[in-house]
């Protein structure tokens, strides 16, 4: 091999390197995005954790006032009757209401 061969081959090689050194870089770039996002979600992911538990208990509770209400008595068992009724009357009520607005 010659001078002016050795000298295409290192031109080359230093091209290549320049190439692969960017491409590397572009990689770190990319991790660290990367692995910020992979916080935020953990984060997001946390908080949704904690919401859940809280609104499990709530649901818990409730469901334990419930079952207490009903345990109580006949008389009470009436008026759980009627208030679940008038519930799903009210869900009946908002479901017709908001279709009227969506027609609109």
């Amino acid at each position: 091999m010659g001078p002016a061969q050795d000298d295409v081959v290192e031109e080359q090689n230093e091209r290549l390197a320049q190439e692969l050194a960017g491409k590397v870089s572009r990689l770190k770039s990319l991790a660290f995005e990367i692995e910020h996002e992979t916080k935020d979600q953990n984060n997001f992911l946390n908080g949704m954790v904690d919401d859940f538990d809280s609104s499990h208990s709530l649901l818990g509770k409730s469901m334990g006032r419930v079952k207490n209400i009903l345990n109580m008595g006949s008389g009470n068992r009436k008026t759980m009757c009627y208030v679940g009724f008038l519930i799903f009357a009210f869900f009946i009520l908002v479901y017709y209401t908001s279709s009227l607005f969506s027609r609109n």
